[in-house]
This record gives C-alpha cells, structure tokens and sequence, in this order.
C-alpha cells in the first residue's frame, strides 16, 4: 500500500486543519482486523496508514506529532466508531469533531438492509403461497429497496419475470411494500433519513430521531446511536469546509 503514497514523518510534518479518520479491511500479516487510514478533508489526499484502528495504537501514533501540530488541526472528520471520539478529545483538544455524513446514511441503510433480509427469510419459509411469492420477489428485487427512492425509474415499464407484468421501478417498490406493512414503515424510516441527510435537512433529522412509531429493535438502537452523537450530527448538515462522498 504504501508504494501509493508517501508515508508522514510524525516529527517534522504539519497535519492539514481537517483530517477526515477512516478504516479499512486489514491485509495479512498486520495487528489489526482493520487498518486506519487518515487523509487530508479538503484535498482528499492520502495522509498515512496505520496497521491497526484500536484506540491504543492510534494514540501512540498521533502521540508522535509535537502537541503544537495537533493544535493546529480545527476539523477532524470521523464515522460512528467510538474511540475516535476519546482519541480527539485526548490529542487534538482544539479540534471540532463532525460525523461523515456518509457514514450516516450507510448506518440507516444498512439497518434497513437487516430488516428486509429477516423480512425475507421470514416469508421465505411461510407455506402461504402468497407470501413465499413475495418473499421471492423481495429477494429478487432488493436493490429497489436499498436505492434512493428518487432515483427510481417511474416511466419505463419493462417485463418483470417476477411479477409477470411489465412495471416501472416504482411499481415493483409498491409492490413490495404493499405485501409488507413493516418493511414499508421501515422504509420509509430510511427514505426519510436519506432525504434529510442528503438535503442536509437537520430539523427533519432531530424530528426523525424522536420518531415513536412502533418500530423493530434495530432501527430502535440505530436511533438511540444517532441521538447519543446529535450535538456532532449538526455540525455535518452546516459545515461544507471539505468534499463529501456522494
């Protein structure tokens, strides 16, 4: 990896004013089950590599940097991995913290994404025609479901072989949905977050988090994440100091 890139000299070299942390799959032969990765928020250049994301390593390493260097950092852009949070607070006391929004949207989806998988399954085993039919058509069509529901196709119609009819994008997410009345509120759960998020809408995300329809466990501890980083999630919807993911 390091052939990509030139590695820092923690002793002489300043850190930009935002540091986007982030991780990856751990390659063999290294400490860690996932590396860390540091790069530049506004150029996105990569910065360095550490082998190994655990809070003792990562201080061990920034603990390298004179604390005049740490100080200069105003920004630092993390996702929802806890010992971030201490890491900052710790080594980089005048830096603001702000949650990636991406990030964000990837923990809704991938909560969601949980739900429709038990759905399925669920559905899968049932000796009830209908609903082994739909459980088949939701396997078959998930990525509808995952898909930003403004992004949908809502004017070709083509042959669906699951549904033997020929329907746009969001006719088979009617579809879907209508078969399943806790997919769909889970659904729209996760549109609403995608749409706030992306819009950068932070009166609807805060309303969103104070959400008490009936809803499965999961989306229940994916809320109580989001409201313990709330004060942080603001500053993600106002900020545009650094290039966002899309």
């Amino acid at each position: 990896m390091k052939r990509f890139y030139r590695p820092l000299n923690p002793f002489r070299t300043p850190l930009p004013k935002v540091l986007c942390f982030d991780e990856f799959k751990s390659v063999r032969g290294v400490s860690g089950a996932m590396s860390f990765i540091m790069m530049d928020g506004q150029t996105q250049r990569l910065l360095d590599i550490v082998e190994n994301r655990q809070l003792l390593f990562l201080k061990r390493y920034f603990s390298h940097f004179s604390r005049e260097i740490r100080e200069a950092v105003e920004w630092i852009v993390i996702d929802m991995y806890a010992p971030y949070v201490s890491l900052v607070k710790k080594l980089f006391p005048k830096a603001q913290l702000i949650i990636d929004r991406f990030h964000i949207v990837q923990h809704i989806g991938r909560t969601f994404r949980n739900h429709r998988i038990k759905e399925t399954n669920q559905l899968l085993k049932s000796k009830e025609q209908k609903h082994y039919q739909l459980g088949k058509q939701l396997k078959r069509y998930w990525k509808l479901l995952q898909k930003d529901e403004r992004k949908l196709d809502y004017t070709r119609r083509l042959w669906r072989p699951g549904f033997k009819a020929h329907l746009t994008e969001t006719d088979i997410v009617d579809r879907l949905l209508k078969g399943s009345p806790a997919l769909r509120v889970g659904y729209q759960l996760y549109q609403d977050f995608l749409y706030a998020v992306k819009e950068r809408d932070y009166v609807s995300f805060e309303e969103l988090l104070t959400n008490n329809i009936m809803l499965p466990e999961g989306y229940q501890t994916t809320l109580r994440t989001f409201q313990k980083i709330s004060a942080t999630n603001q500053k993600c919807f106002t900020t545009k100091l650094f290039k966002w993911p899309t």
